[in-house]
């Protein structure tokens, strides 16, 4: 009887040890929920980021942040302890109203509201910055639509860059926080393409340029469109050239991009997505005589992309493009194009001038 009654009494005090300790929060790991005061003014703005709250449950905060917020990551976005990136603050009204007309209409509601909702769930924040750049050395500024490192808490995006045109603002920038939010739905499993796509590219071996195969005609089957890949889009401009896709192994994808959370599997989808949100003409490329003439195989891939996202996900590019481009002054025509290679050894290689 004795041992029966120091068994529960043992017990007993094991269970109130486990529930009289509170639980031991990092401190440098702060809660989410009362932040910042939201909305942060009385705007035509914030009326705006208080709908996009409700409706996706991110909270878009465009001032009084700090460098602690935006790099307080697991990681650095620089691989060191001080980030290399300067922003300002939107502080005009108008710029701010249209940062956030632009949020709205062109990133957020472009694609499935669950998809949205549920790839920013570990994103409660988004940081509004204005003229977000990186000093790259020897003068030059780059400037980004979207800071490569995640936050703890939130996601940092760029809206008016100072001195960029009007069209990077109106359709590159809505178009590279779609990507980062279509990364994180691809990341998290919640779009896929089915195991046959993957299959259907040579990603091994020989993949060269137009240039080389008109070169060398023998060697045609080696062009990187007849072995299914596509055209290359800057995941910093949004400039589209006639280089293909870039390979995972590459160091813009393995660091320094918001790709970097896909893995060597599945990053072409981020590509995919990227170049069908710009390209108004990509079909027109298949076309006798122009670039991807002859290349079933990446047509195919393409096609399958465009048709499963839609069918499957409701993302539909069509639409996509046509919001993205409303409003802007970019040349959307199939005769942007110029030859403007130097030498050109053939009539039809192409580069986009795209924003």
């Amino acid at each position: 009887m004795k041992s029966c009654y120091l068994f529960v009494l043992s017990a007993f005090l094991l269970v109130v040890g486990c529930y009289s300790e509170p639980a031991i929060i990092p401190s440098n790991v702060g809660g989410a929920a009362d932040k910042f005061d939201f909305p942060q003014g009385m705007s035509p703005a914030d009326a705006i980021f208080v709908d996009i709250y409700e409706r996706f449950g991110v909270k878009v905060i465009y001032k009084d942040f700090t460098q602690l917020d935006i790099d307080r990551a697991w990681t650095s976005s620089s691989g060191g302890t001080v980030s290399p990136y300067q922003w300002n603050f939107i502080t005009d009204e108008q710029q701010l109203l249209e940062a956030a007309t632009v949020i709205d209409q062109k990133v957020l509601s472009l694609l499935p509201q669950d998809i949205v909702r549920a790839s920013l769930i570990p994103y409660p924040y988004m940081y509004l910055t204005n003229n977000l750049r990186r000093n790259i050395g020897a003068g030059q500024v780059t400037h980004y639509a979207v800071y490569p490192t995640k936050a703890l808490d939130g996601m940092t995006v760029n809206f008016h860059v100072t001195g960029a045109s009007d069209d990077f603002r109106r359709v590159s920038f809505p178009a590279l926080v779609l990507l980062d939010i279509f990364i994180n739905a691809v990341h998290e499993g919640m779009v896929t393409m089915p195991d046959a796509w993957f299959g259907n590219v040579v990603r091994d071996g020989d993949v060269r340029s137009y240039n080389f195969v008109m070169a060398n005609p023998d060697r045609y089957e080696w062009f990187w469109g007849r072995q299914g890949h596509i055209p290359l889009v800057s995941l910093i401009t949004g400039r589209i050239s006639t280089s293909k896709e870039t390979s995972f192994s590459s160091k813009s994808v393995a660091s320094g991009t918001s790709v970097q959370p896909l893995n060597r599997s599945n990053y072409e989808m981020a590509f995919f997505f990227i170049y069908l949100c710009l390209d108004q003409n990509w079909r027109w490329l298949f076309e006798p005589g122009n670039l991807l003439h002859d290349s079933p195989r990446s047509r195919e891939r393409l096609e399958q992309f465009n048709d499963h996202m839609r069918d499957v996900y409701g993302i539909d590019f069509d639409v996509i493009r046509a919001k993205l481009y409303e409003g802007s002054t970019v040349d959307t025509s199939p005769e942007r194009f110029l030859n403007n290679l130097n030498p050109q050894p053939n009539p039809e290689i192409y580069i986009y001038n795209l924003i």
